[in-house]
């Protein structure tokens, strides 16, 4: 069944979306989030980078393991079949994005939650 794999990682995508939305953790973050005083977290446009530096990072880390041999496109019939770069298909791209944006979720919430504990103990 070819394209079910880029339609979960979209659908799982679109999800980690409405999370962020609804707790505003990321990328719908109104400000910089703090833990015991230091600006950690960014929100709006600067995830926007880091989620841009992330993919770019993780690109250049694949063609440069490509280059080295140490692994290539495998083939399957889950994928669509379409390269945008040698060896990697247009699924990496939407995987590694999900990536960085589910670490920069987690990262929130766990900020989120971290803050909350602080407050308490010092209430």
């Amino acid at each position: 069944m070819t394209g079910w794999y880029l339609g979960a990682l979209l659908v799982s995508f679109g999800c980690m979306l409405l999370v962020d939305a609804r707790w505003k953790l990321a990328l719908w973050s109104p400000r910089t989030g703090q833990w015991r005083g230091v600006r950690v977290l960014p929100g709006g446009w600067r995830a926007v980078a880091l989620l841009l530096g992330g993919l770019v990072g993780f690109i250049l880390w694949d063609l440069v393991a490509i280059d080295l041999g140490f692994y290539g496109r495998g083939s399957g019939s889950a994928l669509l079949g379409i390269e945008l770069l040698p060896h990697i298909p247009v699924e990496e791209f939407i995987f590694v994005l999900f990536l960085c944006h589910i670490t920069l979720v987690l990262t929130g919430a766990a900020l989120r939650l971290l803050n909350r504990h602080n407050v308490q103990e010092n209430s």
